[in-house]
């Protein structure tokens, strides 16, 4: 199961929504047991929806706010959240009222 994540609101930096709260979506990638709001009828299809972590690619999309106009970035890799030393860069850097992140899981053949 992929997660995803939305926010718009007053500019933040992405690290404040994406990395350092304890249910941020990083966090979440690595303890796939985090399930917010979702309520399945056994626990064998709990199971088969979900994966154990998130950790086959990430992307962070985001609205710029340093240029006069707004503008449209977006931040992929193919690596687990977690260990990007980039996305800890960006995340600590930017400031954003928009912002729309996932973190993929594959599902097997």
């Amino acid at each position: 199961m992929c997660r995803w994540m939305a926010y718009k609101g007053n500019p933040v930096r992405l690290s404040t929504i994406l990395t350092y709260p304890e249910n941020s979506i990083v966090h979440q990638a690595k303890d796939a047991k985090y399930h917010p709001g979702c309520q399945y009828s056994s626990k064998l299809i709990a199971e088969k929806r979900n994966c154990r972590v998130n950790a086959d690619g990430f992307g962070v999309a985001w609205y710029s706010t340093d240029v006069k106009d707004e503008q449209s970035c977006v931040f992929r890799s193919t690596q687990p959240s977690w260990g990007d030393m980039n996305l800890m860069e960006l995340g600590r850097g930017i400031k954003s009222p928009t912002v729309f992140a996932h973190v993929r899981a594959m599902t097997s053949p």
